[in-house]
């Protein structure tokens, strides 16, 4: 279950949204222009946000032996839109997403939105 806190978030800020190419897909929605920035579809082989892609990864690592990954919780320090937040979450696992930068809580709140 996601939450954060206010309203529900205008509907417009998913009209820059992106769909991960993962499994199971889920999508991120972001400022304008953000689109372009990873290429219209995430991760972008022209963008940044492939450092999330090692993340399952390591909670397999530091998890040895579980099976279970609805038993972890994932802690996103600095979630931005919440693009490695809903990685960890389609892979099961529990996340608190965290973000400091105001001018990103609007899209963190339509991408959580988005996912329900």
């Amino acid at each position: 279950s996601s939450r954060a806190s206010g309203s529900e978030p205008n509907s417009d800020l998913c009209s820059t949204s992106v769909e991960s190419i993962d499994d199971p897909p889920f999508t991120v929605c972001g400022p304008p222009g953000w689109q372009n920035f990873i290429g219209g579809r995430y991760p972008s082989d022209t963008g940044d946000e492939h450092d999330c892609d090692i993340l399952p990864y390591l909670m397999r690592l530091a998890t040895p032996g579980s099976d279970s990954p609805s038993k972890h919780l994932f802690l996103d320090l600095g979630s931005n839109a919440g693009q490695c937040t809903y990685l960890m979450a389609s892979k099961g696992y529990q996340v608190v997403a965290v973000e400091e930068d105001q001018k990103y809580i609007p899209w963190l709140r339509a991408t959580i939105s988005a996912n329900k």
